[in-house]
């Protein structure tokens, strides 16, 4: 799991996962929410390291980031495989990501 600190940074990372699925989590520090689903999305990061990366995007760090994958609510995690969108889950709901994950890993 990696903290997306810079632009650069976020397009090295997406460059370097070729073909593993990426799943971007575009979060905000002050969201309960985010708080609640923390834990869960660091479990899935490390059980799956193998198969996807998990990328934090701080939204009030990287507005334009924000914009271009469109994120309206507070955790969002969009799923990219081969560069390409395929995927999103809107809200904390646990149940729901670690099943996406699961079906997109296979």
């Amino acid at each position: 799991m990696t903290t997306i600190r810079s632009l650069s940074g976020f397009n090295k990372r997406l460059e370097a996962a070729e073909h593993k699925l990426i799943v971007l989590e575009f979060y905000a520090t002050w969201s309960a929410p985010c708080k609640d689903i923390d834990e869960a999305v660091k479990a899935l990061a490390r059980q799956n390291v193998d198969k996807a990366e998990v990328i934090q995007i701080n939204v009030d760090k990287f507005e334009d980031l924000v914009d271009t994958y469109r994120v309206r609510s507070k955790p969002t995690f969009v799923f990219i495989k081969n560069k390409r969108n395929i995927y999103r889950v809107n809200g904390a709901d646990e149940e729901k990501l670690k099943h996406t994950l699961f079906e997109l890993c296979k």
